[in-house]
């Protein structure tokens, strides 16, 4: 192979001189035969060597090697970058409230903003939110695989499908947890207890004059899981579900010998924020006492949410899972069992009954 470059007619002996190289490949385009070497043919090629050419120049518009006046980009820093690639817009940040039955999904307008760093414009158009349900069965595919659209939202521009975006805006910007949203979209009919997964990514308009199309943020860097329920309230009916519980729910954790006693799952319910429930045989014994905090409860108390759920997690606070796992450290027998909850607030109590059946 022969690279040559110059001329360099004003090189001095001892001079040096810095000079880039880009190895460029493409498709053939269009209809005509693989031994045609026409421009026609090579019209993907020749697109790519613009946009290897717009990627070196970065902010140098012009080409003329110096940070004109108005090329510089962000973050502003006085230096002629070069290497710019067209980017998507950052994916929003994100918040997830589980309640009975639904999910309410938060998420600002941080993307709206974005420049993009070839053509030094802001090019947002729309957002996508996604939704995955995981089940013993599909968590191992990973969450990419899993994660399904379910509604787009983009600028009325006659591109896309011209939604416009105050379907999802809300009328004035809420703050949760110290971050302002602007967003939000509520996805209901859901199963109470299930793992569910919810992301929002960030699209731009693309550039269909250089053939580049619309660029996506990437679902998972915004993706969270969350368990929908019911939210914490005073003193009620507390339930327990699956019930009665058969053998091992189709959430529960399996290995090659089928169900793992600690990877037993079932949940109690309508929970007041804060009570105390104990679990005893219709004999008066004492099986388990079960602490629950709604303002703080993450799972961490059994093995299941942290095999099937790692990393953070969202509850709606009304609920608690249990392993069927005694305080002596015994797996629960067949039976009925009897339970109680205090709520700690007020000091109501609530009574109630289960099947375990193995």
């Amino acid at each position: 192979m022969l690279v040559s470059t110059g001329p360099f007619p004003n090189m001095l002996p001892g001079d040096s001189m810095k000079f880039t190289i880009a190895v460029i490949c493409a498709n053939k385009y269009g209809p005509d035969r693989m031994e045609d070497d026409t421009d026609y043919s090579k019209y993907n090629l020749f697109l790519n060597s613009r946009w290897a050419m717009i990627s070196y120049r970065g902010e140098d518009k012009n080409g003329n090697g110096i940070l004109d006046p108005g090329e510089d980009l962000p973050p502003y820093n006085g230096i002629l970058d070069r290497y710019k690639l067209p980017e998507p817009p950052p994916p929003p940040a994100i918040k997830l409230v589980a309640a009975d039955g639904k999910v309410d999904v938060y998420w600002d307008n941080s993307a709206e903003s974005f420049i993009d760093p070839v053509t030094g414009e802001p090019d947002f158009e729309g957002y996508r939110v996604y939704r995955a349900r995981i089940t013993q069965e599909n968590q191992g595919s990973g969450l990419k695989q899993l994660l399904e659209l379910i509604a787009q939202y983009d600028a009325i521009d006659s591109l896309d499908y011209d939604t416009g975006l105050d379907l999802i805006r809300l009328p004035q910007p809420e703050t949760l947890d110290g971050r302002v949203y602007n967003y939000k979209l509520t996805n209901d009919n859901l199963l109470n207890g299930w793992e569910y997964a919810f992301a929002v990514s960030a699209f731009d308009r693309g550039d269909p004059a250089n053939n580049l199309p619309s660029l996506e943020s990437s679902a998972l860097l915004s993706a969270g899981r969350v368990f929908p329920g019911p939210t914490p309230a005073e003193m009620r009916r507390v339930t327990v579900f699956p019930n009665p519980y058969k053998a091992g729910s189709l959430w529960d954790g399996r290995g090659d010998d089928g169900v793992q006693e600690r990877s037993r799952l079932i949940y109690f319910a309508n929970l007041p924020e804060r009570c105390s429930i104990k679990i005893y045989t219709v004999a008066g014994d004492l099986v388990d006492v079960i602490d629950h905090d709604g303002r703080t409860y993450s799972g961490a108390d059994i093995a299941w949410f942290q095999q099937y759920a790692a990393g953070d997690k969202v509850f709606s606070g009304g609920i608690h899972g249990w392993d069927l796992v005694t305080k002596s450290d015994q797996a629960l027998a067949t039976g009925l069992y009897l339970f109680t909850v205090e709520d700690r607030n007020s000091g109501e109590h609530s009574r109630g009954k289960f099947v375990v059946i193995k």
